[in-house]
């Protein structure tokens, strides 16, 4: 189980990598696959544009980065970390990968202030997967910061 101290971190590089994304020109979502013991398995930036690919979803990216590079079991103990609250979507996918808990920074109400409204993708999916899947937002310093910099560029 990870301590607060490592949500925290992990998040905050989730939060990181968003930015960085937004600097490159990209849009601000990213995810992060961490186990505890193990550290990052994998990381990933939506790149729905960049490869003409409408599932290349940050979250998605992030389990495919996991998959290519550890086993399924590895994959299934660890927490998901987002930038930006998963869609739904992303919340299937994690489930699907026996993901038992996802963590973000900003909620989907908030992401939909800055141009990114997904919520109806909710009434597709039960997000925690009739109570096995713990989904929480977490503050850290700096969440809004890749949304707010994304808008103020592209709105």
């Amino acid at each position: 189980m990870l301590d607060d101290a490592q949500i925290t971190e992990y998040l905050r590089e989730a939060v990181a990598l968003s930015q960085e994304e937004v600097d490159r020109g990209g849009i601000p979502f990213a995810g992060l696959l961490a186990r505890p013991g193990a550290g990052v398995l994998g990381t990933g930036v939506n790149r729905v544009l960049q490869r003409r690919d409408p599932t290349a979803h940050a979250e998605i990216v992030a389990l495919r980065d996991a998959a290519a590079n550890h086993d399924g079991a590895a994959i299934a103990e660890s927490v998901l970390f987002a930038s930006g609250e998963p869609c739904g979507m992303c919340y299937q996918a994690a489930i699907d990968a026996g993901i038992t808990s996802v963590v973000y920074a900003v909620g989907a109400d908030d992401a939909a202030r800055y141009g990114f409204d997904y919520r109806a993708s909710y009434r597709h999916v039960d997000r925690t997967d009739g109570g096995r899947v713990t989904c929480r937002s977490w503050p850290v310093d700096q969440a809004l910061t890749p949304f707010t910099t994304w808008a103020d560029r592209n709105l």
